[in-house]
């Protein structure tokens, strides 16, 4: 058997040799709004800084996707495909970013074309995420997990691990912030109510319990739900936010 990672650097390769330089893209961009090359780092450096948010929030939703593929094929198969994918991508983009600089022999403008070479990588793997299903318009609270950030209004501190899995037949667990919960949620397109829960009978200490007793008071208040990006908000029947969560990043 051909050895993976041999397998990836040698596919990588030869983009490498039979790729070019893009004539368009961020170099381009900032040109536009920079007059002076001294300018050009730093927007080229803001630009990889969005552009890996970007790669971040996509990887993470393609990455639910895949798992709900692969909780309808009982296998695993779909994420591992992913993973290896962005795995062969990351390498990739190092290749040919750092093939691209070497041209330049570490002259004058080298750096700036290896970064706007990572943003323009970067972009093009965000669009081929969004296509393969990853896409923000498809996204749904139901196959994933996410992290409490803020729970009626007060930010969860440190240290404090309050949780919320659903699954894609409704089933519901997670953490309080002190004891493990489970049980029932009811999803009708925005709609969605929890209960009835069970949970463990421990005590923490605070600032646990605070933060368990308001968790629970939030998911009873809870009629509604929005996701931009990464981030779930739960709301009331009135549509104020009871709840602030943020997507679990996805397993190694």
């Amino acid at each position: 058997m051909v050895n993976s990672r041999a397998f990836v650097i040698a596919v990588c390769l030869v983009v490498l040799v039979s790729g070019g330089f893009a004539t368009a893209g961020a170099l381009d961009e900032c040109w536009q709004v920079v007059t002076q090359r001294i300018d050009l780092p730093p927007c080229l450096e803001g630009l990889q800084v969005r552009a890996d948010a970007e790669l971040s929030d996509a990887l993470t939703r393609a990455t639910a996707s895949q798992r709900r593929l692969d909780a309808a094929t009982g296998n695993t198969a779909a994420s591992d495909s992913l993973r290896q994918a962005q795995l062969a991508f990351e390498l990739y983009r190092e290749l040919e970013c750092t093939a691209r600089r070497a041209q330049l022999a570490s002259g004058t403008g080298a750096g700036d074309v290896y970064l706007a070479c990572r943003v323009d990588l970067t972009r093009e793997r965000v669009a081929a995420l969004n296509e393969q299903g990853g896409a923000p318009a498809e996204q749904t609270i139901a196959g994933a997990s996410w992290i409490a950030v803020e729970v009626l209004g007060e930010a969860v501190p440190e240290g404090v691990a309050a949780t919320l899995d659903v699954a894609l037949g409704g089933e519901v667990g997670g953490s309080s912030g002190c004891n493990r919960f489970f049980g029932a949620a009811t999803i009708e397109g925005a709609k969605i109510t929890f209960g009835p829960l069970g949970a463990t009978k421990r005590l923490c200490g605070e600032p646990a319990d605070t933060v368990e007793a308001r968790f629970f008071q939030a998911i009873a208040a809870t009629a509604g739900w929005s996701i931009d990006g990464t981030t779930l908000r739960l709301v009331d029947a009135d549509g104020e936010p009871v709840m602030v969560m943020r997507q679990a990043p996805p397993a190694p």
